[in-house]
Parts: structure tokens; sequence; C-alpha cells
């Protein structure tokens, strides 16, 4: 069992693997969702559209994150969210992930609660640890990398290790958890 403390209190999550984890905050979070596997096929078709927000910290971020994403404070209160960004989403949707899906869930349920439109606003279904763990390219400032911040080195087992790479939670990095 894996207790996750979030701005939203403590919650239980049954089960250690990423799924389990992944299931349990879909259930727990009224957002939508967005499967990687949908979100890259309509963004390789009418990428214009989305705008992804990366909801972790930004030492998380800096280590790897989704191609074209801005980072946001995961406390970030959603009248501040929409002040710094409302104008450009204009006619887009919003994307947010996390690590696993449930800070970005978090902010999202914020926006849709403060906007009252829940189309225009989806979680990524699995995070940037799904999104890594199914092959899919994480940038760092330089291109494409193959590091995600494991968070901490619990979660970081959650990373698939890439062949020929070692796991964030292997090398250390610093900062972790």
């Amino acid at each position: 069992m894996v207790f996750i403390v979030g701005l939203a209190g403590c919650q239980t999550i049954r089960g250690e693997s990423l799924d389990a984890i992944v299931e349990t905050v879909s259930r727990t979070h009224s957002v939508r969702e967005i499967e990687g596997k949908a979100f890259e096929d309509t963004a390789k078709v009418d990428g214009g559209r989305f705008r992804v927000f990366d909801v972790r910290p930004t030492e998380e971020f800096e280590v790897g994150h989704l191609d074209g994403a801005v980072q946001v404070d995961p406390g970030m209160a959603a009248e501040t969210f929409l002040k710094r960004h409302g104008v450009e989403m204009e006619g887009k949707i919003g994307v947010f992930y996390c690590s696993v899906g449930y800070r970005s869930s978090i902010l999202a349920e914020r926006i849709v609660e403060e906007t009252g439109d829940s189309t225009r606003w989806v979680n990524l279904r699995g995070g940037i640890f799904g999104w890594y763990n199914d092959g899919r390219a994480v940038y760092d400032s330089t291109g494409i990398t193959d590091r995600v911040h494991p968070y901490s080195a619990f979660w970081g087992k959650l990373i698939e290790k890439r062949e020929g790479v070692p796991r964030e939670d292997e090398k250390g990095v610093p900062g972790s958890k």
C-alpha cells in the first residue's frame, strides 16, 4: 500500500505497480483523462490545439519533460494559472501531467472548478512515468533525454529501465526526496 500526501490530504493507493496507482488516481479524481497514445496521435495531426503543462517542481521538470511542456507549480491557484495562461488557452485544450497523474489531476480539477468548463482541461493518464514507460520521447534543455526524475527512490521503481540507461533512482538525482 502506498500513501500519497498532497495538497488534498492523504490518499491511500492500493498496489505498487504503476497501473494500479494510475487506476486509483483515475477513480478518485473527476478530471477527464487522455491516454498517451491518443494524445500522441492527435497531437501529430493537430498539435496546435494543445498546450501541455508539467505540474511538477522545476527540479523534476529540468531532468525530463514532454516536448514543449510549460512547467507550472503544483500548488498554483486556478485563478493564478488562468491569469498567466488564460489568453494563450483560447480555443485550446490544456493537457496536464506530473509523475503519475496525481498532482496534475488536482490542478486540473481546480481549473475546471474555476472555469466551469470540463471539456478543455485533461490529465495525461499515467503521467510522465507512463509516457516514458511506453517508449515515448522525453526532453531536457539540450534535446531528447533518457532521464525522468523519479520523485523518490520508491516512486523511481515505477519507471521502466531503458536498455543501457540506468533509472534515475539507481544513479541518484540531486534533490531527490
